[in-house]
């Protein structure tokens, strides 16, 4: 049976049988696969820097893991009371099994040079320091494999005894290969090989990565898997590891080895489990000592099996209990969800469950994916209470098919056999159509395929199945491939997978065949898709506000600030933006102080917070969505758009928020911030593209990639990415005046001056950049697909992609409108968090902190980034590959260093329309302002001001915040590559001359064999390929290295339409990561033991 069939289950580390009668009445036990203690996983370095390889004893021969597990295995159940077995009558069981099974017990011993023995194994292995008689067929070969053990621990000690902080040590433990002296010479801050094939390449803006979603600590239990189908296993967490803001943990597993994972991910945490002193004393040892303990790591391993061994004799009744507890928790037909705690609660009828409990109710929900669904949020892993109709629907789903497959004349086999007739005509009809480019209304009409009842509930129970999420396991896995094959219009040699669902699906009408899978991912919650209950309330209530049917009156919303605005009269605001931007949020001016060398810097920001409060309907809607979520297809906009821009979007005659900013002219340096709620009255719209036509002195190279041609598609797609539709109030070059000339050079040269202050400050600036912007149009606006209809509803046109790739190799000469507005949004973030600390206001801050082994590492590391910085002060990515610093960013309630934006203080506070991060800001700003406004209307100083919420609360949100901030964030960039991938493969397949047949691609995570690497195309700058390298490469390829590749045939993503990767096969070397960093410290002059000789 499948592992994914909801009804056969193999989870956490040990089986789980569905009851079976018994034989002999014997209790039914539950039987752990309890993996065999091992020696930890280590390199060959020596216990003691003193110590040698010789002194290593080895007693795991198979025997010994095999013994080792029926006495484990028999101590668990003596444990439950369902044993009486001696260790010695278990030892003896093991031998008469061997000798039944022919198996000899090894009575050879070899001899160690220290003179202990120890049994000889039955088979070659091979370890550390020691090459046995049997691992070689000749004398010459087992001296040639002993000497180069012996250079190897040459080269670990020397390695060793060079230094290194503890996680270089670990990162040696796990990977078990050589220390070479050379490398631990020169060694980066942040080692960015990972190990995990994901696509999270290289990525220097700190705000694009979100913090970690549970707050581990050093002790910490946790439940690590793979991917959603994998056997998952607990761990105790070390620490996490810094660098690259990765999102990687330190661990040690149960057998006493060390891993690397995605740790923040995990479904199920237990803080404090062990003592994080004794964590300390282990990570202490490991690098003082390059090994393992083997006395603390056993101490530790214990409690783990032991708390698994107790929730082993828990789970049987946890499991039983959780299966008959559904029917009383769910609803006729709707979901809702519980906690793990929650359930455990109930089962247990006790408020405070043990933690064996909790961890028993978690695997018992696990495994009954049929009747719950898992539902990550920030703090805790939450589950849907599956209805009672969406399990009685996939209960008959799975009989009739099941049945289908036993007797195609039975009830089930006529039912599957009426479905298939009908979906191949649905198909037949549509393929057609699509040649002929048939219009919607015309399909509509000729189309006379209607689903009956039972149809309609199978083709229900096919889309439930089908998770629109990355990574997670569907409930029909092994049985709609049967549905699939008997509809018989898909290619044999075509797998029959979840890839094949979806186009089916798409072809008969329950989506479009474009669809794009990423945004009905349920975590998202965007409205529209049907995926989340409250998303799809909040879809139709903004709806309503968009029609009109709920007019502004009738909301309630007031202007709150209204009689404490500043009026700028005729001062000219510029609202420098997209041509395709609808929600206007800022714009910026400046004012000259005649007789000074001293400006105003102002920068005007959407007010909705003096209109909408934070416990508004609207207000509570934002919170959900978190901020507007931007994907080629559409857009979902954190307020109603309507409201956005007919209300509080800029324009002439709107309320506004102003920042300014007093500046030096000449050096760029900021003197001092006020704020201000203010009226704008002359505003113009003026576009990026628009000004840097006029200004900038280069441009960036650009590609242009289409999948149809440019004339094709209704309007001439430039290069200059015009890709939206300029309004009539739009500015053209002839409108703007010799004042708005002058204007807007001032506003550029001090942008420049800003950047530069910036980077005296640390900011990163990085050399090369891609600025990619990618479109898709059906000819129809991009409705989302209505969805399963009794009259299918096909989509036959294929919508237009349209991708621009500009690369920028920045400097001054170059220095875009991009970066000028993002100059002013970051000069207003430092000032409303300057202002606000001022007041000592709780406010949702941003940090960043780089993390430094010494004060010499730190000297060491800005030393070398201004020697590599190009003379407009931007740094080469390839010093960003090889150095990048540690640290990471968060929110805090408290003022904080911003080091990678160069500021002592920053706050986000230009995007209230799109971002509910500035939205709360706004209102914190707010609440503080008619406070000073009130008490200089009395005369009197102004008092304490009471927060819009507590510190506690206000940190609790700050996580909601950033949890779906990176959830956002990794959609969009999933739904990009998602698109960019259709129109790659499309452009290969037809081998458009638009672009190469073999590409460039950055390794950018490395893999062991047979696993694919990840990459990016240099060219597109897009990551989600997966590169195929022959088996005797796989340990020569470094992060950084750059391969050339060539679209894969192989592998199922290459007629997937719903993938997000792109399998790719190798085919020549182009440049490792070590040419890189030679050349980087030849062009500065410097040579490669520079890092090393400045300490």
């Amino acid at each position: 049976m499948s592992l994914q069939c909801p009804r056969c289950t193999f989870i956490a580390s040990f089986r789980v049988t569905r009851p079976r009668t018994p034989r002999h009445n014997t209790p039914l036990l539950l039987r752990p696969a309890i993996v065999p203690t091992r020696r930890p996983l280590t390199t060959s370095l020596p216990l003691s820097r003193t110590g040698s390889s010789a002194n290593i004893k080895r007693t795991d021969t198979a025997f010994d893991y095999k013994l080792q597990s029926k006495l484990q295995f028999n101590r668990a159940l003596r444990e439950g009371g369902h044993s009486s077995l001696t260790d010695d009558e278990v030892r003896q069981a093991v031998r008469k099994e061997d000798r039944r099974n022919n198996l000899e017990h090894p009575a050879g011993k070899v001899l160690f040079s220290d003179g202990s023995t120890v049994p000889a194994p039955p088979k070659p292995v091979k370890y550390a320091g020691v090459v046995h008689a049997d691992q070689a067929s000749t004398t010459s070969t087992r001296d040639r494999l002993n000497a180069e053990w012996a250079q190897r621990e040459a080269d670990h000690v020397a390695a060793f005894k060079a230094g290194g902080n503890v996680e270089l040590v670990m990162e040696r433990l796990i990977e078990n290969v050589t220390w070479q002296t050379s490398t631990s010479e020169e060694v980066s801050t942040a080692q960015q090989q990972t190990f995990d094939g994901g696509d999270d390449g290289y990525e220097i803006d700190p705000e694009n990565f979100a913090t970690r979603k549970n707050d581990l600590t050093p002790g910490s239990l946790l439940e690590v898997r793979y991917a959603d189908q994998s056997i998952p296993y607990l761990a105790v967490h070390l620490k996490n590891k810094t660098g690259n803001y990765s999102r990687e943990a330190f661990l040690l597993t149960p057998q006493g080895s060390l891993q690397l994972a995605k740790a923040d991910m995990s479904r199920f945490t237990l803080p404090g489990f062990i003592n994080p002193a004794k964590i300390d004393e282990l990570l202490e040892r490991i690098q003082t000592t390059g090994r393992i303990p083997s006395d603390l790591v056993q101490d530790i391993t214990k409690q783990v099996r032991d708390f698994r061994a107790k929730v082993q004799k828990v789970f049987p009744g946890m499991s039983a209990r959780v299966n008959r507890l559904h029917e009383s928790l769910a609803d006729k037909d709707v979901g809702k969800t519980v906690s793990t705690v929650e359930i455990a609660k109930i089962v247990t009828e006790n408020e405070n469950p043990a933690d064996e409990d909790v961890y028993a109710a978690h695997l018992a929900l696990l495994a009954r994916k049929d009747l719950f669904k898992i539902e990550e949020e920030f703090d805790e892993t939450r589950w849907e209470v599956k209805s009672l109709e969406n399990v009685s629907r996939m209960k008959w789903t799975e009989a009739v098919i099941r049945e289908s497959i036993k007797d195609s004349e039975s009830e089930g086999g006529k039912i599957i056999t009426a479905f298939v007739e009908k979906a191949r005509r649905v198909i037949d009809y549509g393929r057609k159509s699509r040649e002929l480019r048939k219009a919607g209304k015309e399909m509509e009409e000729e189309l006379d395929v209607v689903w009956d009842e039972q149809q309609m509930n199978l083709l229900k129970a096919l889309q439930e199945s089908l998770e629109y999420r990355r990574g997670q396991a569907m409930t029909l896995k092994s049985l709609f491939p049967h549905i699939l094959s008997s509809v018989d219009r898909y290619s044999k040699d075509r797998l029959m997978n979840d890839m094949r669902l979806f186009e089916f699906l798409g072809e008969v009408g329950v989506h479009s065949p474009w669809e794009d899978t990423v945004l009905r991912e349920s975590h998202l919650a965007l409205g529209g898709h049907r995926t989340d209950d409250q998303a799809e309330i909040d879809h139709i209530r903004y709806g309503m506000v968009e029609k009109g049917e709920i007019g502004f009156e009738e909301l309630g919303l007031e202007d709150k600030l209204k009689e404490h605005r500043h009026d700028w009269k005729d001062m000219m605001v510029y609202c420098i933006d997209d041509a395709s931007t609808q929600d206007i949020d800022d714009g910026i001016s400046f004012e000259k102080i005649p007789g000074s060398d001293d400006i105003w810097l102002h920068v005007h920001v959407a007010n909705p917070t003096a209109f909408i409060p934070l416990d508004h309907w609207i207000g509570e809607v934002a919170k959900r969505k978190v901020e507007s979520f931007y994907s080629p297809l559409r857009n979902y906009p954190m307020l109603p758009l309507r409201l956005s821009t007919e209300h509080f979007g800029l324009a002439p005659n709107r309320p506004a928020l102003t920042f300014s900013i007093l500046m030096d002219l000449k050096t760029g340096e900021s003197k001092d911030f006020k704020i201000r709620p203010s009226i704008i009255r002359n505003v113009k719209r003026v576009t990026y593209e628009l000004l840097d036509e006029v200004f900038l002195e280069e441009n960036p190279t650009s590609l242009v990639l289409s999948n149809k041609p440019l004339g094709e598609q209704g309007e001439r797609v430039k290069v200059d990415k015009r890709l939206g539709t300029l309004s009539e109030s739009d500015a053209e070059p002839e409108s703007l005046s010799k004042e708005d000339m002058e204007n807007l050079q001032g506003l550029y040269d001090l942008g420049w001056k800003i950047r530069t202050v910036r980077g005296r400050g640390g900011g990163f600036e990085s050399e090369n950049y891609l600025q990619v912007d990618l479109r898709v149009n059906n000819g129809r606006g991009n409705e989302i697909h209505p969805g399963l209809q009794e009259k299918p509803i096909l989509d036959v046109d294929e919508p237009t992609i349209t991708m621009v790739v500009d690369r920028w190799n920045k400097k001054k000469a170059n220095f875009s409108w991009r970066d000028v507005v993002r100059e002013g949004m970051t000069a207003a973030g430092h000032c409303g968090a300057k202002w606000s600390a001022d007041r000592n206001l709780v406010q949702l801050y941003r940090h960043h902190e780089f993390i430094w082994q010494n004060e010499a590492e730190e000297k060491k590391w800005y030393a070398l980034k201004a020697k590599a910085e190009n003379a407009d002060g931007y740094t080469p990515d390839t010093f960003w590959s090889l150095f990048f610093p540690v640290g990471s960013s968060e929110l805090s309630t408290e003022v904080g260093l911003h080091r990678a934006l160069g500021l002592d203080g920053y706050v986000k506070v230009t995007s209230p329309l799109r971002r509910y991060s500035d939205f709360v800001s706004h209102h914190i700003i707010q609440k503080q302002l008619m406070a000073e406004a009130a008490a200089a209307a009395k005369g009197e100083p102004v008092g304490e001001v009471e927060p819009i919420m507590s510190e506690e609360k206000l940190v609790e949100l700050s996580k909601h915040i950033r949890e779906k901030e990176r959830q956002m964030r990794s959609a969009a960039d999933a739904s990009v590559r998602l698109w960019a991938i259709r129109l790659v493969k499309d452009l290969w397949e037809r081998q458009d001359p638009q672009i190469a047949q073999e590409v460039d691609v950055e390794i950018i995570s490395i893999a062991q064999y047979p696993s694919l690497m990840s990459g990016e195309i240099k060219q597109l700058g897009l990551t989600g390929a997966r590169v195929r390298f022959p088996a005797n490469m796989h340990k020569q390829v470094k992060y950084g290295d750059v391969v050339k590749a060539k679209l894969a045939n192989w592998h199922w993503s290459s007629d997937a339409s719903c993938s997000t990767i792109l399998a790719m096969d190798y085919v020549d070397y182009v440049s490792t990561m070590e040419d890189a960093k030679a050349k980087m410290f030849e062009d500065i002059g410097e040579g490669t033991r520079w890092m090393k000789d400045q300490v």
